[in-house]
């Protein structure tokens, strides 16, 4: 962690996948870890190996400080030991992007072996209409191509019918101003 509130501390642990865990960890206590970088997609998910001897507790994610904008909260099951493990999952309930710091912020008593965000997936790149003005063209040929797709995707690739990449060089691109685009 880079900062701390509370007598929280790393001691040895006793889970199958950690060489050191948080522990001693009680209600009012946070940790924080500074410049995590959720990249351009941000999180979907979080994951936490957790332990608590008795009752639980609750971890509250939050973005810049104790008190900041909280992004998720993970309640913590009893596991009946300090060093008996259980990993846990939660959706990420704010869409971040960008580099962070972020705070874990406790309530009740529990131990932490490890921890991770998992990565939203990429949206898949859509389809796209074209209009071609002949089926076939030749090696050295000009051709345009007028094409509708979201306005996000703006690499166009050209394949053969085997998904072989067609070398093309761009001549000029012009917004047609209604969801088309054209290319000599």
């Amino acid at each position: 962690w880079s900062e701390k509130n509370g007598d929280l501390r790393n001691e040895p642990c006793g889970d199958v996948d950690g060489d050191m865990n948080v522990g001693y960890i009680e209600s009012g206590y946070w940790i924080s870890y500074n410049s995590i970088d959720f990249g351009d997609l941000g999180a979907a998910s979080f994951d936490a190996r957790t332990a608590a001897q008795y009752g639980g507790g609750v971890i509250s994610l939050r973005l810049d400080s104790p008190e900041g904008q909280e992004i998720g909260k993970m309640d913590i099951i009893s596991t009946g030991g300090w060093q008996k493990y259980h990993t846990q999952s939660i959706d990420i309930t704010a869409d971040v992007t960008g580099v962070h710091d972020l705070y874990f912020v406790f309530t009740g008593n529990l131990n932490i072996n490890w921890w991770k965000f998992n990565e939203k997936e990429k949206p898949p790149i859509p389809e796209i209409g074209i209009e071609l003005e002949k089926e076939t063209y030749y090696q050295n040929e000009i051709f345009t191509v007028k094409a509708t797709y979201p306005e996000e995707y703006t690499d166009i690739r050209f394949t053969n019918e085997y998904g072989s990449s067609i070398g093309t060089s761009l001549i000029d691109a012009v917004d047609n101003g209604n969801g088309t685009y054209t290319w000599t």
